[in-house]
């Protein structure tokens, strides 16, 4: 009996955290969305999955170090993924001239997308307001996010890493509310590697 008890009270607990997880759900069809990239071309989600999966990556801005971090890890992996028949891209609210410079950090040149309107982050659930006393930290620390996102817009994306299959539906997920987490570039590959395997058989 108590371990019944100590099940269902763990169940609903585990319940309750995912009723207040955010982001679209593994199996869910991924919103379509149509951005301008850091060469100013415009691209869409339809034109990216033409030839394979998507690894969708949201990162906070061109300041934020563990988004550097990680897009950097992955702009490493790139040859891979490509390799693994897949596309990378990365997305967050900031303005062209900021996707621009983050792109000049990294080598591989995959597409680094502007949300400026916030469009996407919303469609993916990942978007919240950055709270004023974090607004005023982040301005003392030379983070201007006003000027970065412009037209006073303080909208930052749940950092997040979505596979989208060919078909459009999302088959991984990595959703954290700590900035810290990120996804994993090696369970990527993996699932991508079990993807192409499928394909293939």
């Amino acid at each position: 009996m108590i371990r019944l008890f100590l099940y269902i009270v763990l169940t609903s607990i585990v319940s309750m955290l995912n009723a207040q997880d955010g982001g679209i759900e593994v199996g869910e069809q991924a919103p379509e969305f149509s951005a301008v990239d850091q060469l100013g071309n415009t691209i869409e989600l339809q034109n990216l999955l033409e030839d394979g999966p998507l690894v969708m990556v949201f990162y906070r801005g061109e300041w934020c170090p563990y988004c550097n971090e990680h897009l950097s890890q992955l702009d490493e992996a790139y040859e891979k993924i490509q390799m693994l028949d897949a596309e990378l891209v990365a997305i967050s609210p900031e303005k062209v001239q900021y996707t621009t410079e983050m792109s000049e950090k990294l080598s591989s040149g995959y597409s680094v997308l502007s949300d400026n309107d916030g469009a996407i982050m919303s469609a993916y659930k990942l978007d919240f307001e950055l709270d004023k006393k974090t607004r005023t930290k982040y301005k003392i620390w030379g983070i201007n996010l006003d000027k970065n996102n412009g037209d006073g817009n303080y909208n930052l994306p749940v950092p997040a890493t979505f596979i989208v299959s060919k078909e459009g539906e999302v088959i991984y997920r990595h959703y954290d509310e700590n900035y810290k987490e990120r996804s994993d570039v090696e369970e990527i590959l993996s699932v991508l590697n079990e993807l192409k395997n499928k394909s293939e058989d």
